[in-house]
């Protein structure tokens, strides 16, 4: 299993809005664990758990690592992870774990790639 702990924001509404609207905001700490059966986020009072099999691609960004399901998606900041290196071998892992839990089933896997 592989956990990792970032600052997701979970509501983008406060930060978009007009500066003087806008009154305290905090990102929600976020605790992000992965292992054979699926994917999972905790925050302060809730858990949800997304299996492999609702992922439709998991991709590598110059800003973190981004989940596409039908519903929406996740994303996992690189402030997340120590370094850019640091977050390329955790991408590894996921996929890693993500292939076991699905054998023979296709899922995309996009390449690393730089967003300009």
């Amino acid at each position: 299993m592989m956990t990792i702990v970032t600052g997701i924001m979970t509501n983008l509404g406060p930060i978009l809005a007009r500066r003087g609207e806008v009154a305290h905001f905090e990102p929600e700490p976020t605790l992000i664990r992965v292992n054979g059966t699926g994917i999972s986020k905790l925050v302060t009072d809730s858990e949800t758990h997304i299996g492999w099999r609702a992922v439709d691609k998991i991709t590598l960004t110059d800003f973190g690592i981004g989940f596409v399901m039908q519903e929406g998606g996740w994303f996992i900041p690189i402030s997340a992870f120590e370094s850019e290196a640091s977050m390329k071998v955790g991408y590894d892992q996921i996929v890693s774990v993500m292939a076991s839990g699905q054998v023979g089933q296709e899922t995309e896997h996009s390449e690393p790639r730089t967003l300009h």
